[in-house]
């Protein structure tokens, strides 16, 4: 049975970061038994030629067809050029047991390199803000969330900005109520370059 879907948006100039990433998620499947529990599902922006439809496609779009053809009682998402924590399938896997909404997140932001402030994810916060500390984020499309109760919640069909309007969604819709704490960094998230270079 799949237990958690991870969702990759992707481009073609993105094929080693997205190696790199993929290498760690099947390390980590490899190490906590989970290779049948763990999809890892790609979408890239420019698919074969056999279906040119596809190449018109949006981010949002990209993030929709992920939701709609994933298996996984829970998803996340991951961007290509982002990495996760070595330790990301077992800080979320109670979480998933447990048969929680979703599972909170603690990230962390570089900037060409240089490590920003940490962000944080979670039911808690129903706004995106920030202050000289965080950045504070209602639960969006980086947290792992169970599918059957946002399922219905689409992206907007655009490049830009699809992550917020779903997050806001996600929580006017209300329905993820019950959060397992994860207490540790999740996720890198690089902004510019260099890339996937924690600090």
């Amino acid at each position: 049975m799949t237990l958690l879907s991870l969702l990759i948006p992707t481009t073609p100039d993105r094929s080693e970061l997205l190696f790199r990433l993929v290498k760690e998620i099947d390390r980590q499947r490899l190490e906590y038994g989970v290779m049948n529990e763990v999809e890892v599902l790609i979408k890239e922006t420019e698919p074969a030629a056999s279906n040119p439809a596809d190449l018109s496609l949006t981010t949002g779009a990209k993030r929709n067809w992920l939701i709609e053809n994933c298996q996984g009682k829970y998803y996340a998402f991951i961007d290509s050029d982002d990495m996760i924590a070595p330790n990301y399938l077992a800080l979320v896997w109670p979480g998933i047991i447990g048969a929680f909404d979703c599972c909170s997140l603690i990230g962390s932001i570089y900037f060409n390199g240089k490590k920003g402030k940490p962000f944080l994810h979670s039911i808690k916060y129903k706004e995106w803000w920030e202050d000289d500390q965080y950045y504070y984020r209602c639960v969006n499309h980086l947290n792992v969330v169970k599918k059957e109760l946002v399922k219905d919640i689409k992206f907007p069909e655009t490049n830009f900005g699809e992550d917020g309007n779903q997050s806001y969604a996600m929580r006017d819709a209300g329905v993820l109520k019950k959060e397992y704490e994860v207490k540790e960094v999740l996720y890198h998230y690089f902004v510019g370059s260099p890339k996937n270079e924690v600090v």
